[in-house]
């Protein structure tokens, strides 16, 4: 597994592709009894198919937004490294079914570090993307991360000058 990214790690533009995912009827069950509302718009087949306007059951937005955000930390790229979720963005784009297999092509479009030493703001954007490459989904999260090395008020080639560790 890849090892956790700190800010200073994060090239910005670079493209990651994470792993596919098949959406189960299982999931739909699940995300219904954590979110507290069981529509029957995702939940019942015979109630989706007359009354959705995609004739079937269809994944929450929110549940496709959770396995996206899951996809990606499966990457192990976040461990340790992202501190806070602090914002986001979400459009979507086509709808999510039992049986799709989804996926996240993702980027850093945009960091910088913070006023406070060791921390920085990057924000990833992504697309993501059914078996069929439609893109179902696409947004922005913003993050508070780790960084490498503090920086301090001497410079290196200064007399006393020292680099701590976060």
């Amino acid at each position: 597994m890849p090892q956790p990214m700190y800010y200073e790690d994060w090239e910005i533009g670079r493209r990651y592709r994470t792993d596919e995912r098949e959406v189960t009827p299982r999931e739909f069950e699940l995300f219904a009894e954590v979110e507290g509302h069981k529509a029957a718009l995702h939940l019942d087949e015979e109630y989706a198919r007359t009354n959705s306007v995609f004739g079937k059951l269809t994944a929450h937005g929110l549940l496709t937004l959770a396995m996206c955000a899951g996809l990606m930390g499966d990457m192990g790229l976040f461990d340790g490294t992202a501190l806070a979720f602090l914002s986001m963005t979400w459009e979507f784009h086509a709808p999510v079914c039992i049986g799709d297999r989804i996926h996240v092509v993702w980027w850093v479009s945009s960091k910088r570090p913070t006023s406070k030493p060791g921390r920085a703001i990057v924000i990833r954007d992504m697309d993501v993307f059914n078996q069929d490459g439609a893109r179902v989904c696409s947004g922005s999260m913003t993050g508070l991360w780790s960084m490498r090395a503090v920086a301090t008020t001497a410079t290196d080639d200064q007399p006393g000058a020292r680099a701590s560790g976060v």
